[in-house]
């Protein structure tokens, strides 16, 4: 049973309105179970027509990750922005309402995706339903069950992709998890 979810976007900028090339999600159980996930790739140049902003600082970083990692964001079918959150908030909906969602800091991934969807009045999730798991990983530090269980999860995972990340960010959520059970 999934009591969390974990989810991770990739960007053109570290703005706000920054354009959203991926989505990915996972559910997260205590179990480790198979989890169900979520990984789309949105089309950049409808965000950019719309005045999205792109950072010259991000495309060099772009430039220097792994081709890899360079192919899951850029080199994939892309769909319109509003289908995107749509599709989001469906399955965040079929995982269970009000599940929290862990992401990598309130002021970008959660901050981001709220932007994104305010032209076509789309909140893919309610607000009370974010979490951070960078203070979960942070709080972690340390800790060696937790440093092994992410280095083996890590193992042959693409960075930056991020469906792979937010499996990643999953294993602290899940450590976490489980210590306050």
């Amino acid at each position: 049973m999934a009591l969390a979810i974990s989810l991770d976007i990739e960007t053109m900028s570290t703005n706000k309105d920054a354009v959203v090339l991926t989505i990915g999600a996972t559910t997260v159980s205590l179990d480790g179970s198979t989890e169900k996930t979520f990984d789309v790739a949105l089309d950049a140049q409808e965000q950019i027509d719309s005045g999205r902003h792109v950072s010259m600082d991000t495309v060099f970083w772009w430039m220097q990750k792994s081709k890899a990692a360079r192919d899951a964001a850029f080199s994939r079918f892309k769909i319109p922005p509003e289908a995107a959150l749509l599709a989001l908030r469906s399955w965040l909906e079929e995982q269970g309402l009000g599940i929290p969602i862990f992401t990598s800091g309130p002021s970008f991934d959660a901050a981001i995706l709220e932007s994104l969807g305010e032209p076509y009045n789309i909140s893919p999730w309610d607000f009370r339903q974010s979490r951070d798991v960078r203070t979960i990983r942070d709080g972690l530090h340390g800790n060696e069950a937790f440093e092994a269980e992410y280095l083996d999860a890590k193992a042959g995972m693409v960075a930056h992709n991020a469906l792979e990340d937010a499996i990643l960010q999953a294993v602290a959520v899940r450590h976490w998890l489980r210590a306050i059970a």
